[in-house]
């Protein structure tokens, strides 16, 4: 059945693309732009120039690398960077809420990538070290460059990869130009739900030109972006140990979800961004660059529905379904001495990110010489915060419930069924009673002041092509601050949500797949909280969030010799390079130790130190067999640090008599180290149109994983250790990350006319690993963070005389994911998108554009390391984007 869906999606793309494609009269006209070429008396321009310059720049350089190209100003072969480089081989997305946020290459995950802006280290303020390139406009990148592979004279940090966007030259175009491009959004769930608008808009505008006999060059650019976001979810908590046999079967305790969900969230997503850049040519020796990128990006989503809590312990259980030792269906829960809870949740999350990157960069040319130096400072500053407000059922005198509850789910379909045994819509017994910002109001800041030096001495004799030396200085800081408010309502001073503040059904005119779920009491967030609470919001930090707020400073000292050269083997041309990187890291890390006894609180300034140095060689080689055939070999050694979260050195530790516990960071975390090889083997049968074959190895000393260490601690003060049971990121057992990547490119230049204009770009990779992992309250392990086994794509193209067009196949199989930026893991299944987009270019510089996303209308669906236990199961829907733009 799964293939037969898959082929269905094939036969749909090859019907939506020749649809378009006889669309378009033959009567349509060509437009030259400024940076269109020629081959063969042939104009080319637009997605098909895009796939041609990133094989050009794939051939001719002597690591593996993956180019994404602008195919004009302004416009990247997607509205998203994210889906741009989910096209490229062995490269992901990370979906939240329908749109890419994060990359991983090679399933090593997000946070094993190193993220470049114009070759300068970018800050996050996301969790680990991934780059959130949502916040990047793609009207404002003009192409990406992703290395596979290492280099000596390449910033160090990435064993799975460099993601390096790049922003324009304007000295590289030949006159001023000016783009303009404007498109409105509209999202089919969005467009039903009653919290979110059924449209959105994005704009841009680019200037470049150049001055004083094109001796200076500018560009500046602007884009607006306004999302509406909706979606629909049913979710089941994780499983975890219910200590008992539930079903009675004799065959030990059961797993059990603590509970489930029904939520519909609405909001938008706002983001301004900005770009500067000069190039300025002073003389024939000396040249300045300065480039500046700003961007602010504001999330707001409302979610409405009802949580439903307590399975764990202390209940009865009527009809049990258990499969594998997991409850996969209840009917009748029973409250007992735990006792279940029903909540209607009212909840709004914000966050707003204010990025800054800029540097300056000096270059002097001599003869032989080229010397280079560089000053960067890059800032991300954010404030996040969830609040959620609650109701609990009571009876009709007011008195909270405390038995006779009941609620049921049935997991075993493609979607799942929940009942509650209260009537969750009415005010009258579901009463307001908390308001909590559960130790989620964030404030979060990441910055790297950097500084580089570069020297080539450049050869006329081979085989020495050039020698380059290089040094580079880092000083990054990353901060975090947790606060928290809880306000509760005694039980004799509970009332109703006042009827002025009560809302229609949050679900509106949706009757996608998950209209099948109880309702539950919506209403005014704002208005519950000023006139039922009375309260401001106000979230403070305490000595429960003290340890869960942190200060890393990290400085990286490096540098590096590489070699470059062109010679022979067995008369064949052979060029590459080969180096090491020297790189010396000083980590300070501080936090709060907390300590809670029968004796009270206890909180402890902590500072830590960590020092480690990494020798780094790096080998690449490119053999031509002849003019159409090469071989490249790449070998290795690669780190990633770890991430700047997990090197808190604040803990709580727990002792009332029982078992003592504590959760925490691990400071003296080592870098995660990988001794890798590449071999690629490449056919080009001529400028448009390729095969590749990629073998890649990797071996990891060791992987950064959640574990439980016993660990002596004075916890009284009298002097004496006492053993807890410490909860933290540990360097655990490494392993081997392999696989194989292909990729076909083709231009089907040699069919008869109208046929002469389509191409194809398909790619397959295959990962396999042995390395293991747990996290959170998982119980069992997974595979690594972000790792599948199979992705492909599939892109079909056809471009002539101003028209271009193109359907996409995005396929991705399951996954192990965070939860919401949690710590707990889930696996996500598999999942697969089609896309297509058309666009014609008028002779005057007028464009039209249109893109549909998600057409067979994926869902986000998870489950918890077996598929009997379903997870998350979220509706985004299709998105449909008309725009145009001009150029002059």
């Amino acid at each position: 059945m799964f293939y037969i869906i898959r082929l269905r999606h094939f036969i749909t793309s090859i019907i939506l693309l020749f649809s378009a494609v006889f669309a378009v009269s033959a009567e349509n006209q060509y437009f030259l732009a400024d940076e269109s070429e020629i081959i063969d008396e042939i104009i080319i321009y637009g997605i098909r120039k895009s796939f041609k310059s990133s094989l050009d720049v794939k051939r001719r350089s002597d690591n593996v690398v993956e180019r994404l190209s602008a195919e004009d100003i302004g416009r990247l072969p997607d509205l998203s960077i994210v889906d741009s480089l989910a096209r490229l081989p062995g490269l992901t997305a990370e979906i939240d809420r329908g749109v890419g946020n994060a990359v991983s290459i090679r399933g090593l995950g997000t946070s094993l990538a190193i993220g470049l802006l114009n070759g300068r280290e970018l800050v996050t303020a996301d969790r680990g070290r991934g780059v959130r390139y949502s916040q990047f406009p793609a009207e404002l990148i003009h192409g990406v460059d992703i290395n596979k592979t290492s280099i000596a004279s390449a910033i160090s940090g990435g064993i799975a990869g460099t993601i390096n966007l790049n922003t324009v030259k304007p000295l590289e175009f030949d006159d001023r130009a000016v783009a303009v491009n404007v498109r409105t959004t509209y999202n089919t769930v969005a467009a039903e739900i009653r919290d979110a608008d059924s449209t959105g808009t994005r704009g841009s505008i680019s200037y470049i030109d150049q001055f004083f006999d094109r001796t200076l060059g500018v560009a500046i650019g602007y884009a607006r972006l306004d999302r509406t976001v909706g979606t629909v979810r049913s979710n089941i908590f994780p499983y975890i140990n219910s200590f008992s046999d539930i079903d009675g079967d004799g065959m030990g305790n059961d797993e059990i979800p603590s509970g489930f969900e029904f939520l519909v969230r609405g909001g938008e997503d706002e983001r301004d961004g900005a770009i500067a850049v000069i190039e300025w040519l002073l003389d024939e020796h000396w040249t300045i660059n300065y480039d500046l990128f700003y961007s602010r990006v504001e999330n707001r989503d409302d979610q409405r529905g009802y949580r439903v809590g307590g399975f764990t312990f202390g209940n009865s259980f009527s009809n049990p379904v258990v499969e594998n030792g997991s409850i996969v269906a209840l009917e009748g829960a029973s409250i007992f001495d735990y006792g279940i809870k029903l909540s209607n949740v009212n909840e709004r999350f914000t966050r707003e990110d204010e990025f800054l990157s800029n540097g300056l960069n000096v270059v002097l040319k001599l003869e032989n010489w080229r010397v280079s130096s560089d000053i960067s400072y890059s800032k991300v500053d954010r404030v996040q915060q969830f609040l959620s407000l609650k109701t609990e059922v009571h009876d009709a005198g007011g008195n909270q419930l405390t038995s006779g509850l009941g609620a049921s789910f049935d997991n075993r379909g493609s979607i799942p069924t929940f009942s509650v045994s209260a009537n969750l819509t009415d005010p009258l017994i579901n009463l307001p009673t908390e308001l909590g910002i559960d130790a989620n109001a964030i404030s979060a800041s990441d910055d790297i002041l950097a500084v580089k030096f570069d020297l080539v001495r450049q050869f006329d004799s081979s085989p020495l092509s050039s020698v380059e030396f290089g040094m580079r200085y880092s000083s990054r800081e990353k901060v975090q601050i947790i606060r928290a408010q809880y306000n509760f309502i005694n039980s004799g001073d509970r009332s109703p949500v006042p009827a002025y503040a009560i809302l229609p059904d949050p679900l509106g005119d949706y009757n996608g797949p998950l209209d099948r779920f109880p309702r539950g009491l919506a209403f005014d967030i704002n208005t519950v909280i000023s006139d039922v609470f009375g309260v401001p919001i106000s979230p403070l930090e305490s000595d429960d969030t003290k340890p869960l707020s942190w200060q890393v400073e990290e400085d990286v000292y490096s540098a590096y010799l590489q070699i470059n050269y062109q010679s022979e083997l067995i008369g064949l041309p052979l060029s590459g390079n080969l180096g090491v990187r020297v790189v010396r890291t000083e980590q300070i890390s501080r936090g709060t130790q907390l300590v809670k006894d029968s004796s009270g609180t206890q909180t402890t300034p902590v500072k830590f130190k960590k020092y480690y140095t990494n020798i780094l060689p790096a080998v690449n080689a490119l053999l031509e067999l002849n003019g159409k055939q090469q071989i490249r070999l790449a070998v290795s050694r690669a780190i990633s640090r770890a991430p700047l979260d997990d090197l808190n050195p604040g803990f709580g530790l727990f002792s009332f008599g029982g078992a003592s516990e504590a959760f925490g960071g691990n400071p003296d975390l080592d870098p995660i180290q990988s001794d890798q090889i590449d071999i690629t083997f490449e056919h080009y049968f001529g400028d448009e149109t390729a095969v590749t074959v990629t073998y890649f190895y990797k071996r990891l000393e060791t992987y950064i994983d959640d574990s439980m260490r016993k660990l002596d601690f004075d916890i009284d003060g009298d002097g004496s250790n006492e053993v807890a049971d410490f909860y933290q990121p540990i360097n655990g057992k490494g392993g081997v990350v392999k696989g194989v990547e292909l990729l076909y490119q083709q231009a089907f230049t040699f069919l008869p006319a109208p046929f002469d204009g389509l191409g194809v770009y398909v790619n397959y990779s295959y990962n396999d690993s042995d390395i293991q992992i747990t996290k959170g309250l998982n119980v069992q392990k997974t595979g690594l963070e972000g790792f599948s086994r199979h992705t492909g794509n599939l892109t079909f193209w056809y471009a002539i005389k101003g028209f271009e067009g193109a359907i996409s196949y995005r396929y991705r199989s399951h996954h192990t994911r965070r939860i919401d930026g949690s710590d707990d893991l889930a696996i996500n299944d598999d999942e697969s998108h089609l896309n297509l987009k058309a666009g014609y270019l008028f002779g005057n510089g007028f464009n039209l554009f249109f893109e549909a996303t998600n057409l067979t209308n994926e869902r986000y669906e998870t489950y918890y390391q077996l598929e009997e236990r379903r997870g998350r199961n979220e509706d985004y829907g299709r998105s449909y984007t008309l725009g145009f733009g001009f150029k002059i």
